[in-house]
Parts: C-alpha cells; structure tokens; sequence
C-alpha cells in the first residue's frame, strides 16, 4: 500500500545527508574490525590457500595468465582466480605477514557495504514510486541506510572479513551488489545506455571469479525486475531485458562447466575422515532444516563455528529448524512460481533470501551444510525485511514508536557486541578450534582441530589434551591417532606405536604407516619400517607430500639407491601437482652423499640454484 507525506512534508529534507551517511556506513565496515589488524594466519585454510600458495609470491604477466589459467590442482579444487590475484597484490605491496592481508580485507567490505547501500538506495525509490514500498514517502532512503548499517555490524560477517581466507566472499559480495546496480540503471533495449549492460554482465563475471556462491545472480536480476513492475508487463519487461538475462545466464553456464573442469566435477568425493558430517536423511528435509539453520545465524549467529557440525540436522521432521526452514521454503517457491501474493519488499525477501542460498542447499561443498560466510549476501535480505517490519510498526502504530525504535537500537547494539566478540576468536588458530570444541564438546573433529592448532601455537600440553580427547570421543579417528602417536614418539614410544598400528586400518591418508615406520627405523627397525610404508605406497595413489617420507624411510635404511628412485617419484609427482612449489633439495643432498657420487650432488646443487620452481628442478635433472 502506498502511503503519502503529511502535507507539508519534504522526503528531500528529511533524507540523510550523503556524505554523513557514506562517513557512518564507513565506520560501521572498519572500526570493529580494527583489532584484528595483528591477528595471525588461521590454520583453518589460510596455509593452504595464503601461506603456502606459492602462486601468490609474484606479481606479472605471466603470474596473472598462470593464476587465471583453469588448470586442475589437486591441492586445491577451486577456481577463484581473482582471490588468488588480490592475495598476489598484497603480497607484492606488504609482503606475506598475515598484517599485510588486512586492509585489502577491510577494503572489499567496506565497498560491499556501499555498494549495497548504493543499491538499496535505486531499488527502494523504483519501488516508492511505483507504490510498492509499502511505506510513507521518504521513508526509502531511511530504510537503505539503516539496512546497510545493520549489514555492517551482523556478526555472520566476522567469518568473511576476519577469516583472511574469506576474501572470496568479499570480492564475490561486492560485485554482486554492483552487478545489481547496474542492472537497475539500465532501462532496457539495446539501443539504451548499454553501458550499464555491460557493467552489469562485467560485475557478474567478476562476482563469478570471486566465488561460485554467485551463480544465483541471474535469478536475483530477473525477482527485482518482476517485483519493480506490474504483472501485465512482465511480457514486456522480458522482451526489453532478455540481453540481460541471457548474458547473465551464459556466464553462469560458461562458468559453472569451468568450475567443474578445474575441481574435477561439482561433488568431490568426501573422505573417510569426514564422513561424520553427511547427513544420511531425505534431502527436502535437510533443505528445510539449511534454511532453518541459516534463519536462526541471521537472528542470533551464537553458533558460528568454522565447520559446522552436523547437530542441526535430524532425519526427523518435527524440528523448529526443520519446520520453519521448509515453511520458509514453501513459501519462496509459490511466490517464485505463483506471484499471487500481493508483491511488496517482505515477499521479495524471503525469495531472494531463499534464491541466494540455494547454491549451497543444492551442491554443499564438502558436506558443510551450514556456514557464516554463505550467509554474506544473503543475510542483506533478511535485514531489510526486518527494517522493513521496523519501519511499517513506526509508522501504523504510533503509541509503539518509541518501543520500535529501542528494538531497533538493542538490535543494532547486541549485533555490534557479538560481532566484536567473534572477531577475537579468530585472532589465532588455537583460539579459534578450541572455542569450537567448547561449544560443540562431542564433535571429535573440533577437538582434533585443537590439538593440532596447539602445537602449532607451540602448546604442547594443550595439544596432547585435545587429542586425547579426540581419541576418547572416536577411538577410530584416523588423524588424531596418527598425530598423538606421532607427538608421544619421544616420550613414550610404546604407547605412540600402539596408537599408529591402530590407525593403520583406516589411514587414506598414510600419515600413521609414515610415522610408526619413521618410528620403527629409530628404533633399529628400519627395515620393517622401510616395508610398511612401502607397501602402502604400492596400494595408494600417492601425492608428492605421500611420496617424500620415503626419502627419508629409505636413508635410515641404508638404502640411498630406494632413496634416489623415491626422490624422482617425489619430484616428478610435484611438478604435475603444484610445479610452483620449490624442490626438496634439502632432503636430496643426503642421497648423494650415501651414493657417495659427487656428480649427483653438483647437478642438485646446479638445479636448486638456477631453479625456484619444480618443474624447473626436474627438467633440470632430466628427471
């Protein structure tokens, strides 16, 4: 319903001054993320994709081709090409601290946040004038700045923005928003600011390349235009802004089977070690129990947690999560499908909110079902249905405006505190995973998570606890067996063996054969150890990282001819798998000198000094 101004009234006057709103929307994006300016790299993720990314360390010509070329790498199923560039700028200007990663971090959001509000700003004032805001005049631009302002403090964002590897989401967030508000610039027909068109297919290409989470853009480009005009001329409006939807739907298509090239198909394979996050239920009900869970993090994230574990999900039906989300569900495709409702901005919302997510409700990535970051865009549609809620109580119930506007300031204040809150714990990754296993004391793997972050925090006892623990809560974990029998291989050798020979049976990985052989060798049983590992090799396909303890394994051996043939498998595996990522000289040199051959060691020597790169090494070494 369309409200008019009291006579007298001027939207223009009572609107917020831009330059004071841009200032506020600023300071919301930065000042709580300051803190985490000295926060330190997070073994969730930032080594494999920052750290020890070695196709970030350069930045030209030839590094930009290489990072944006689709080639398959096992050690890392994805393509992002435009994080692995923006790590690559970084790098280059501030060197590899995480430090150096931080104001890029706060940049992207700070621009999401503006872009966002920059959006809110077109779309509402299409939607006031066309009489399907709902609202009084003027109220548009309020609603625009205090739903981007929300935005800003939700504290779902901490994962993308203090989660240095969340910059993915950052980029993909920013152009979406942009891509959006291009789309709405452009009036139709090909003969018409086609600027805008161009921007609009730009910034979803770009969207694309940040993160595949936007491949419902078509979707949302499509539900504004059919919420901004009537029915009758939905025939209309899709004649004039075909050359939208289609571009935009192409690159979804070029995309999507890129994607699939380069991680070696849309489902991965989940190992043995993951297993305990697959729901086993019908899938309707967990996509209910998805969007129920998501919900509740747009309400009150309390139960943010990097891997989210599968305790929200139930096979059975009577659930909160699971109702709510499958009402919720429900609701968005009759609308989507039917559009019988009368089309005002809550209605939008809800499909939108829906649409967003239905990426990760149809092909989660590794089981992770639930997850603060793929909330990123879609959590703005939640926000300004409940602003919207806000607004419409302020203006029908006048006798409630005071109370409406104290929901309103408590909202934004509680958001605020756990957004500060949440940021600590990402301030390193011992804080990070055993505040994980607090809240969720029963999930093995977050109690393994801990004790591996404590010792990467060089906390030795912690980190015995935790896996322990880990132990105690599944006495068959393949990795916390390997890695407590590898930390108690000094000190109590006995117990650190029977560990690793029960890991045996379920060890894909082969770290547990690695270590009881490396701790058969050191207690005069190298060849048995020798044999062990050997044999697991024979019966894996082995990765590089798989092939180099053997160098070591058959050394101890005294067996340098065994080490030589493992080196080159080593070094041949390396260069197919990540040829970036520099040789082992290191573990090299001691071959040569058990051969006793010289020659060998001034031809490693001669490589490793004119070779950064392993596929160099190995042509080199005509390996």
């Amino acid at each position: 319903m369309h409200v008019p101004d009291q006579p007298g009234s001027s939207a223009r006057r009572r609107a917020l001054p831009n330059s004071l709103a841009v200032a506020l929307l600023l300071g919301a994006a930065v000042l709580p993320q300051l803190p985490s300016f000295r926060y330190h790299f997070n073994s969730y993720d930032d080594y494999n994709s920052i750290v020890e990314l070695t196709l970030i360390r350069k930045l030209d010509l030839q590094a930009v081709v290489e990072i944006f070329t689709p080639t398959p790498r096992p050690d890392l199923p994805e393509y992002m090409p435009l994080k692995n560039l923006s790590y690559a700028v970084d790098y280059a200007l501030f060197g590899g601290s995480a430090s150096a990663f931080r104001p890029q971090q706060w940049l992207w959001y700070a621009l999401t946040t503006l872009l966002l509000w920059g959006w809110l700003r077109v779309f509402l004032a299409q939607l006031s004038a066309a009489g399907r805001l709902g609202l009084r005049d003027g109220a548009a631009p309020w609603l625009a700045f205090f739903s981007a302002l929300l935005y800003a403090l939700h504290p779902v964002h901490a994962e993308s923005v203090t989660w240095l590897s969340g910059r993915k989401d950052l980029l993909s967030g920013a152009f979406s928003w942009a891509a959006m508000l291009c789309a709405l610039r452009w009036p139709g027909g090909l003969r018409q600011k086609t600027g805008w068109l161009l921007g609009a297919l730009g910034c979803t290409a770009l969207a694309l390349l940040g993160k595949p989470m936007a491949v419902s853009l078509p979707g949302l480009l499509l539900l504004q235009d059919l919420l901004l005009h009537e029915r009758s001329s939905w025939p209309a409006v899709l004649r004039r802004r075909a050359a939208l939807y289609v571009g935009a739907a192409a690159l979804v298509l070029g995309f999507t089977l890129l994607y699939a090239h380069q991680t070696g198909g849309l489902h991965t394979e989940i190992p043995r070690a993951f297993q305990w996050r697959v729901y086993r239920g019908p899938s309707w009900l967990r996509w209910g129990q998805q969007l129920g869970a998501f919900l509740g993090l747009c309400a009150t994230p309390s139960e943010l947690v990097p891997l989210y574990p599968p305790t929200i999900f139930s096979v059975a039906l009577w659930s909160v999560r699971g109702v709510g989300g499958l009402l919720l569900l429900t609701a968005a495709l009759l609308y989507g499908a039917l559009g019988s409702w009368r089309r005002q901005l809550p209605a939008f919302c809800l499909s939108a909110f829906t649409l967003s997510l239905l990426p990760i409700l149809l092909f989660p990535p590794w089981a992770q079902y639930v997850a603060g970051r793929y909330l990123y865009v879609a959590v703005a549609f939640a926000i300004l249905a409940l602003v919207w809620l806000l607004c419409w109580l302020h203006e029908r119930a006048q006798r409630m405006a005071p109370a409406v506007v104290a929901v309103g300031v408590l909202i934004a204040s509680v958001w605020t505190l756990s957004l500060v809150a949440y940021n600590r714990l990402w301030r390193d990754s011992y804080t990070l995973w055993s505040a994980s296993a607090e809240t969720y004391p029963q999930v093995a793997e977050f109690a393994r998570q801990a004790g591996f972050a404590a010792f990467l925090e060089q906390r030795p006892v912690e980190g015995i606890g935790w896996l322990s623990r880990c132990v105690q809560l599944s006495p068959n974990h393949p990795d916390c067996l390997a890695e407590l029998g590898a930390r108690l291989m000094q000190t109590q050798p006995s117990q650190a063996e029977a560990l690793l020979r029960r890991a045996l049976p379920v060890d894909d990985g082969g770290r547990a054969h690695a270590q009881l052989g490396m701790l058969l060798a050191r207690s005069g049983r190298a060849t048995e150890g020798l044999t062990l590992y050997g044999h697991w090799l024979q019966t894996h396909q082995a990765t590089y990282r798989q092939w180099m303890p053997l160098i070591g394994l058959a050394l101890l051996a005294s067996q340098p001819q065994l080490a030589l043939t493992a080196a080159r498998r080593t070094i041949v595996a390396m260069s197919v798998e990540d040829p970036a990522q520099p040789a082992p000289v290191a573990m090299l040199l001691p071959i040569a000198t058990q051969l006793h051959d010289s020659a060998l060691a001034t031809r490693l020597q001669a490589a490793a000094h004119s070779c950064t790169r392993s596929d160099c090494f190995r042509s080199a070494m005509r390996w």
